[in-house]
């Protein structure tokens, strides 16, 4: 059974949408890729400034794990920095 020049179009155009996902599926996971190892450099980044800050250095915040959305308030600097690693633990 031969296919009409309705049916022949019909099926290239649903061939370029299918062209068209899949380089828009590749672009999105290279850029989960990218997000993944950013994050993953971050971590190593905070770990390592972690075991290097001192007991007695202290932030002004207002992106703090205790009272979030209460206002400005002055944490430790570890705690932040464990703070922020637990952030970006979350979304592994």
């Amino acid at each position: 059974m031969a296919k009409t020049e309705d049916e022949i179009a019909r099926e290239k155009e649903q061939v370029q949408k299918m062209i068209g996902a899949k380089g828009a599926m590749e672009a999105a996971i290279k850029r989960i890729e990218r997000l993944e190892a950013a994050i993953s450099h971050a971590e190593c980044i905070l770990s390592d400034m972690r075991g290097k800050v001192g007991e007695g250095l202290y932030v002004k915040t207002f992106y703090h794990p205790r009272t979030r959305g209460d206002g400005e308030q002055t944490i430790s600097l570890r705690e932040q920095i464990s703070y922020a690693q637990g952030v970006l633990e979350a979304v592994k």
